[in-house]
C-alpha cells in the first residue's frame, strides 16, 4: 500500500501540480482513506519527499534507457525523453518540487552518487567517451533540465532542439 500511495502522490503531482496536490487528492487517487496515507507517511512533507525520490528514480531510469543506444540514436532518444517529460507534466512537477523550501524534498530530488556513477558509465559507453566524471554528469543533466523550461513555457520545439544539438556538439568536441 505504501508504494501505491507514492505512485498516487506522483500521479496527482504530475496531473495537478503542487497547487492541486493535497493528501485528500492522493488518498482518492490511491483509493484509500486519508488516515492510511498518514499511517504510511507521517507528514505531508514525508510523502512529498517519497514522491520526489520516486520521480527522481523514474527520470534517471529513462535517461539510462536512452543511453542503451549509442551515438546519435542515444541523443535522439534522450531528446524524446525530454519532450515526453515536458509534455506529461513530469518536468513541471520536478521543477515545482525543486522550488520547495523543505530540505527533505530537495534532498530526495538530488541524484545519488551511485546514480551519477551509473549515468556516467552509460554516457561513456553510448558516446564512446573517455572516463566521464560523476560531477560532470550532474552538470550535463542540469543543463538538459534547463532546456526543458522553454518547452514548458510553450516555445516551439525546433529551436530548442537546435540548441540541444549545439549543446551536444560543443560538449563532445
Amino acid at each position: 500500500m505504501r508504494a501505491k500511495i507514492v505512485e498516487a502522490a506522483n500521479s496527482v503531482l504530475v496531473r495537478d501540480g503542487l497547487t492541486g496536490w493535497t493528501v485528500d487528492a492522493v488518498a482518492r487517487e490511491a483509493g484509500c482513506a486519508k488516515g492510511l496515507v498518514h499511517y504510511h507517511h507521517h507528514s505531508k512533507a514525508a510523502l512529498l519527499a517519497a514522491a520526489a525520490a520516486a520521480l527522481r528514480r523514474q527520470r534517471i531510469a529513462r535517461r539510462l534507457d536512452a543511453f542503451t543506444h549509442s551515438g546519435a540514436p542515444a541523443l535522439d532518444r534522450l531528446w524524446a525523453v525530454l519532450l515526453e517529460e515536458a509534455a506529461s507534466g513530469e518536468c513541471a512537477a520536478w521543477l515545482g518540487l525543486a522550488t520547495l523550501p523543505d530540505s527533505g524534498v530537495r534532498a530526495a530530488l538530488r541524484t545519488t552518487d551511485e546514480e551519477l556513477g551509473e549515468l556516467a558509465v552509460a554516457v561513456e559507453a553510448a558516446l564512446d567517451l573517455p572516463q566521464v566524471r560523476a560531477d560532470t554528469v550532474r552538470i550535463l543533466f542540469a543543463a538538459l533540465d534547463g532546456m526543458q523550461l522553454p518547452l514548458l513555457l510553450g516555445d516551439p520545439s525546433e529551436p530548442v532542439r537546435e540548441a540541444y544539438d549545439r549543446f551536444w556538439l560543443a560538449t563532445l568536441s
